[in-house]
C-alpha cells in the first residue's frame, strides 16, 4: 500500500501497482467525500477531469461497471482506494454497506426494539423488501440472526454481480 497526497492534504491509499500511474494526476475532494481527478485531458478515450479515483482503479483492473452497478468501498473509507477494498456491486448491495444510523437504539444494524412484542426484532432487506427474522430477548441475539442472514444474502448477491460483470 502506498499513499498519494490529495489537494486538501488527505492521504489517499492505493495499491502499489497503481501508485506510479495515479500519482501523475492531481486529486481533489468532491462534495460527497470522494476524490476526483482535477487534471484536464483524456485517458483510454475518456475525459479524465472529474472522474473519481476509484473509477480509474476499476478501469486499471480491467473491470466494467454495468448499468445499475456501482463501485463500493468495502470498508466505507473513501480515501482507501486499494484494489482489495473496491468491488463492483449492484446498487442494492452497495446500499447495504452502511454504518449504523444516528437514531439507532440497539447498537446493531438490522435490530430494533418492538414495543408491542416487548422484544428485540431483527429484519433484513432482500430485493428492496423488508423480511422479518424474528423476535429476541436481547439485541445481541437479534444481531446474530441478522448477521447470519446478511452473510447468506450478500454471498448470493455477490455471486449474481460477478455473473453480470463477467457477461
Amino acid at each position: 500500500m502506498k499513499t498519494i497526497i490529495a489537494n486538501d492534504g488527505t492521504e489517499l491509499q492505493v495499491s502499489d501497482c497503481d501508485h506510479l500511474f495515479l500519482s501523475g494526476y492531481s486529486w481533489g475532494p468532491d462534495g460527497r467525500g470522494y476524490y476526483r481527478c482535477t487534471n484536464r485531458g483524456t485517458w483510454n478515450g475518456h475525459k479524465i477531469c472529474g472522474k473519481r479515483l476509484h473509477w480509474f482503479i476499476v478501469q486499471l483492473m480491467g473491470l466494467v461497471t454495468p448499468k445499475g452497478f456501482e463501485i463500493d468501498h468495502i470498508d466505507r473509507n473513501k480515501a482507501n482506494n486499494q484494489r482489495c477494498n473496491l468491488r463492483v456491486v449492484s446498487k442494492e448491495l452497495q446500499m447495504q454497506n452502511r454504518s449504523i444510523h444516528k437514531d439507532n437504539t440497539s447498537g446493531f444494524i438490522g435490530v430494533c426494539f418492538h414495543k408491542q412484542a416487548n422484544k428485540w426484532m431483527a429484519s433484513i432487506s432482500i430485493n428492496n423488501k423488508q423480511k422479518h427474522l424474528g423476535y429476541f430477548t436481547t439485541p445481541e441475539e437479534a444481531s446474530k440472526i441478522f448477521q447470519a442472514a446478511r452473510k447468506i444474502r450478500d454471498t448470493k448477491e455477490i455471486k449474481r454481480c460477478e455473473e453480470v460483470i463477467k457477461g
